[in-house]
């Protein structure tokens, strides 16, 4: 495994530690202490502070003692693995629920408006990103109805939360063993698209249409 850390950040393995002690008494679970050690197996460059780079005190080799509380423990991801998000995407129509064909499927950073990829769904309403690094990222879906007399607009269906770690995640929810991703028909008044008339629409309102 070759993980890279960024800034201050160190990568860690846990270490086994004795469950005997001197005296040759075992330990149980309940009487073992909650601190654990761990060896660094690598250290990021540093983080810049008032100008100046401070590098991390410890250096790959060196053991450090923690407890699990705080620490974000992320799966292994085996080098050269298959990655990324795929999905199918279903609109409701005329009843049921039907591929969503030529959909708009954005991936983006959490919390920002950083584009990692963007495709458009086939006739069965699939999609896939490959490649994607290990990471967490949203997902944004927009699809429209085109009909003779014009568009039928559909709520923008927003997925939080995504983590790629080593495999390719599908995001669709399982309806009676079909997985998709549903799209539903955009309500009059909807006027920010977020599948629920309230008040927050009237002030989007006021917001494009008003001066």
């Amino acid at each position: 495994m070759n993980i890279k850390p960024l800034a201050d950040r160190v990568v860690i393995k846990m270490v086994e530690t004795e469950e005997t002690t001197k005296s040759g008494i075992i330990l149980t679970g309940s009487a073992k202490e909650k601190p654990q050690v761990a060896e660094v197996v690598a250290v990021g460059p540093g983080k810049v502070k008032d100008g100046t780079l401070v590098k991390p005190e410890v250096k790959v080799g060196d053991k450090v003692v923690g407890t699990v509380e705080g620490v974000t423990i992320t799966p292994d991801v085996t080098p050269g693995g298959k990655t990324g998000i795929k999905g199918t995407v279903k609109a409701y129509v005329r009843n049921k629920y039907v591929a969503a064909e030529n959909a708009v499927v954005f991936v983006t950073k959490p919390n920002d408006a950083t584009v990692v990829g963007v495709m458009l769904t086939d006739k069965d309403g699939n999609f896939e990103f490959d490649g994607l690094d290990a990471g967490t990222y949203r997902v944004i879906i927009r699809w429209a109805q085109i009909t003779k007399a014009g568009l039928n607009k559909y709520v923008n269906v927003i997925k939080d939360g995504i983590v790629v770690s080593d495999s390719v995640v599908d995001i669709g929810t399982d309806v009676s063993g079909d997985k998709y991703v549903a799209v539903e028909v955009l309500k009059a008044g909807d006027t920010n698209e977020d599948g629920v008339v309230d008040s927050t629409d009237f002030e989007a309102f006021k917001k494009n249409y008003t001066k």
